[in-house]
């Protein structure tokens, strides 16, 4: 077995986090890693402690010991400015199943959807479990290489969450977020988004909205029937930006690289989107509108939460995701394998 200490740098994290989903990008992790760890990562465990006696829920998204790549997120219960993580591989263990105490969908029980961008046939994985998300209409979408691993290219696809906001969200606090990488487009082109009647009106969505002005698309979220936060942050074509939107009642905040851009309140920002039909938000698209879709660059890491996560959270959340190398000092804590005699002499 191996074992690897990551080593969080202090000034990365703004304040003491609680249940934090910290990224690790395994193609940081060091040649014996790579020499001992299964393809795919299921042997990957994860612990709080040089002694491994407090294990972790983590998620391995991807592990490919071809390229020597992968993407690991790892609920850290405290998150501090000297936090240790111990990743262990034996390159024997299995995947644990996906609800089991220390697998996959318990690294995201605070969220309610989370799309890291993996695909396949053209369905979009839920990492909580709750909404995989099914392709609507559309061409074929790829699986480009993102910000954080995979991001999606949904070349005028979108997909069908099955998330009902008005039951998800209603009219409390939330928070989504996103990376997007956009070409030139002269268009909104909504990255997660419902509506009532299927305008962008009595809807509540994140949107990359109207690239006429140079060579730039703005980044905006909006809710309600009238009044925005549009046109507020802007992000060079080809290049990938972080968004986070949050409702706090009909204070609606926006942050652009984990920095904050706009707060304001509106009382048309506390809407539940209501109405005789009900709304599900579509990846890629505002529900029952077909002509508002993506059609150019890239989205990756689209998640949405039913709380609202602070300004310290979303600080340290972009500097975890914008430079892994950086975060996280990676060394060899021990390769140590017992002989099959010695564990035979342990057990007398």
């Amino acid at each position: 077995m191996a074992t690897f200490s990551l080593t969080v740098t202090s000034g990365d994290v703004a304040a003491t986090l609680t249940d934090y989903p910290a990224y690790v990008d395994l193609s940081e992790m060091p040649a014996s890693f790579w020499s001992t760890v299964t393809n795919g990562g299921g042997d990957i465990r994860v612990y709080s402690d040089a002694g491994l006696s407090t294990e972790l829920a983590r998620e391995v998204v991807t592990c490919a010991t071809a390229t020597d790549t992968g993407e690991v997120h790892v609920k850290v219960p405290s998150l501090t400015t000297s936090t240790v993580l111990y990743i262990t591989v034996d390159g024997a263990s299995t995947e644990p199943a996906s609800g089991a105490t220390y697998g996959r969908n318990n690294v995201w029980t605070d969220y309610e959807v989370v799309y890291h961008g993996e695909m396949v046939s053209s369905v979009v994985i839920d990492s909580t479990g709750n909404y995989t998300a099914t392709k609507y209409t559309g061409n074929t979408p790829t699986n480009p290489a993102g910000k954080v691993g995979d991001a999606l290219s949904p070349n005028s696809a979108y997909w069908d969450t099955g998330m009902n906001p008005q039951t998800t969200i209603g009219t409390g606090d939330f928070t989504m977020q996103y990376w997007n990488n956009f070409s030139t487009d002269s268009a909104r082109r909504v990255i997660l988004g419902a509506s009532r009647d299927g305008t962008f009106n009595d809807a509540l969505q994140m949107l990359v909205y109207e690239s006429a002005v140079g060579n730039q698309n703005t980044i905006g979220a909006r809710a309600g029937t009238s009044g925005f936060v549009e046109n507020r942050g802007t992000a060079a074509n080809g290049t990938y930006k972080m968004s986070h939107a949050t409702r706090a009642g009909t204070t609606l905040s926006q942050y652009i690289d984990g920095t904050s851009i706009y707060s304001a309140s509106n009382s048309e920002w506390g809407v539940n989107l209501g109405g005789t039909v009900s709304p599900v938000f579509m990846l890629g698209a505002l529900y029952t509108s077909g002509a508002t879709v993506i059609n150019a660059g890239s989205i990756d890491e689209i998640r949405v939460r039913g709380s609202i996560l602070s300004a310290n959270w979303i600080t340290t959340e972009y500097n975890n995701q914008s430079d892994v190398a950086g975060f996280w000092t990676i060394a060899e804590a021990s390769s140590f394998t017992p002989s099959p005699m010695l564990h035979l002499l342990q057990m007398m």
